[in-house]
């Protein structure tokens, strides 16, 4: 079996083209965790305005009740009838 070595790729080392697509990817990145964040603030204020979190996932592609209780934590029975 023959060892391969492959060469290292540093942003010293990269064309200009990889240079321009690797600031794209960061930005599409950071923009997404900051689109992210806004969708659970968005997600919080709903729970904060009384919306039941069963009717939540219902009204809203792509969110489960796991997720949220997760990511914003469970509600406590008293919040629930609170709401």
């Amino acid at each position: 079996m023959t060892a391969v070595i492959r060469p290292t790729w540093t942003p010293q080392t990269a064309t200009p083209v990889q240079l321009r697509l690797l600031e794209k990817a960061r930005r599409a990145w950071r923009e997404a965790e900051e689109a992210e964040t806004a969708a659970w603030a968005a997600i919080q204020a709903l729970r904060e305005a009384g919306v039941p979190d069963l009717s939540i996932p219902e009204q809203i592609e792509g969110v489960s009740r796991r997720t949220m209780h997760r990511r914003l934590g469970p509600r406590s029975p008293q919040e629930q009838t609170d709401a």
